[in-house]
């Protein structure tokens, strides 16, 4: 099973904003696959479907993006999921608008949701940038 986290902010004064765009992703693969909500629990809203005849639990962390490496934390350890098998969606704001990078492990690079992730379950997992852009005074 892969494991696909949003992470972002929960309340509706943040649902659109910039920084929430893991959990736009999340939405939008909820939408396409037509994945059933499961339940809520171990502080995520718990979605399971296919894409391309894979198994993936997609997860979006009600902790705030700072300690969404708690939430994150408990569904790995309780369904035992490889780290290779993770995929973190992430605003990045030192990538340009609607750029994305895809890599394994790495730094935080100042990002206080990733921050959190890393120091529950290590660095070794899938992280998908979204670039937002650094607008100024911002």
């Amino acid at each position: 099973m892969y494991l696909f986290a949003g992470i972002g902010n929960i309340g509706k004064k943040y649902s659109y904003t910039r920084h929430n765009i893991g959990f736009l992703i999340i939405d939008r693969i909820i939408k396409q696959y037509e994945f059933k909500e499961e339940k809520q629990a171990f502080d995520n809203h718990i979605y399971r479907g296919i894409i391309t005849k894979k198994k993936v639990m997609l997860i979006k962390p009600m902790t705030f993006v700072n300690n969404s490496g708690e939430a994150i934390s408990k569904l790995v350890s309780f369904y035992k999921i490889p780290l290779e098998k993770i995929f973190v969606f992430h605003d990045d704001m030192d990538l340009s608008l609607s750029r994305i990078k895809i890599k394994l492990g790495g730094s935080d690079a100042g990002h206080n949701g990733i921050k959190s992730i890393d120091k529950y379950i290590g660095k070794n997992y899938n992280r998908v940038r979204i670039g937002i852009g650094n607008p100024t005074g911002y």
